[in-house]
């Protein structure tokens, strides 16, 4: 019973069940829009001060800046794992 499974139907099967689960965190977030909204008690006041242009500027920039580094570094990860792997079934084919 020494069966071979073939890489590209796992692949699928992975593929789906990440479209799933990002469907289900997506309706998530539509069937629950308070917690897609939320902010601290502090952020909240500081924002809603009538001379808070700069402010919220700057505290869009700020997170845009904390977002990048966390991406760059998954895309990065992710980006060598499916080099690799691709690699990988390139050397068993041939």
């Amino acid at each position: 019973m020494n069966r071979r499974l073939n890489p590209r139907a796992l692949t699928r099967s992975r593929r789906t069940w990440t479209a799933m689960a990002a469907a289900v965190a997506f309706l998530g977030v539509l069937m629950w829009p308070e917690a897609a909204e939320a902010q601290c008690a502090m952020c909240r006041r500081a924002l809603a001060d009538s001379e808070a242009g700069p402010l919220i500027s700057a505290l869009r920039s700020g997170i845009v800046f904390l977002l990048l580094v966390p991406i760059a570094t998954f895309g990065a990860i992710a980006w060598f794992a499916v080099r690799g792997r691709d690699r990988a079934l390139q050397t068993d084919e041939s």
